[in-house]
């Protein structure tokens, strides 16, 4: 069997999907952030293995203080952080496909507080032909 990842014969442009954050379900699509220290973060998204993944990704804040979210990209080290501030009863846009992953990597978040902060998102995953 050749190998074409997604089906795309040789010489097929790249085709793109959008899929929701692995971490949320389609009942409950916020992902409430309760880890308050890097090696305990909260997995919004696994990375797909082969394609690209690109992340559209905002918190929403329903607590009475603001909070400072931490977004680890591929790993939880602190040295990776994203560091944002969300106001009390606020919504910050962390990631408007200003930046991806793969190879199975993590994306995952860590907080302040162990209540108050949602993240929401999708990913845009982009396919291209392997054979």
């Amino acid at each position: 069997m050749s190998g074409n990842y997604t089906g795309r014969g040789n010489n097929a442009g790249p085709a793109t999907e959008f899929f929701p954050l692995s971490g949320a379900t389609a009942s409950s699509p916020g992902i409430l952030i309760t880890a308050t220290i890097a090696s305990s973060q909260n997995t919004l998204h696994t990375f797909d293995a082969n394609a690209q993944d690109v992340v559209f990704l905002s918190y929403s804040n329903v607590s009475p203080a603001s909070l400072v979210v931490y977004t680890n990209v591929g790993s939880t080290a602190t040295t990776g952080n994203i560091q944002t501030t969300v106001a009390s009863a606020g919504f910050s846009v962390v990631s408007s496909g200003n930046f991806s992953g793969s190879k199975s990597g993590v994306l995952g978040a860590w907080t302040t507080a162990t209540t108050g902060i949602y993240a929401y998102g999708y990913i845009a995953r982009t396919y291209t032909a392997t054979g």
